[in-house]
This record gives C-alpha cells, structure tokens and sequence, in this order.
C-alpha cells in the first residue's frame, strides 16, 4: 500500500503529527514522526514523543514542534 495518498490526506486533513512504525522502527523501539509542514524526524523514542506532545498541548502551540 502506498503511503504517499495517505500522508497527503493527512496534511489535507490538517492532522499536525503523523507516526510511523516500520521494520526499522520497531526493532529500534522507536517511531518516525512526520509534522504538517513535512518534516520528519527518525529515531523518536516514545517517552520523549509523548512530552513533547504535551508541551505542544500545555503551550497552545499552533503549529507541532520535535
């Protein structure tokens, strides 16, 4: 299955993070994590993930920071 379609609708959808497990990912126990405006950070660990995204939510920030 193609993951372009499904990253655009995402952006479309104003969705401000995508998250991505892959083979790699999963055997490092991380994620890659892909912003509104394109960019993609590899090698997130899910802990650290998870307080910047409640940074981002305490801070009202508009738009996702890594």
């Amino acid at each position: 299955m193609p993951y372009k379609p499904v990253f655009s609708d995402a952006q479309l959808q104003k969705i401000p993070i995508i998250i991505n497990v892959g083979e790699k990912e999963e055997k490092n126990q991380t994620v890659a994590v892909r912003t509104l405006d394109g960019n993609v950070k590899f090698g997130v660990k899910v802990p650290d993930l998870i307080k910047k995204i409640n940074e981002n939510v305490e801070n009202k920030k508009e738009k996702f920071e890594i």
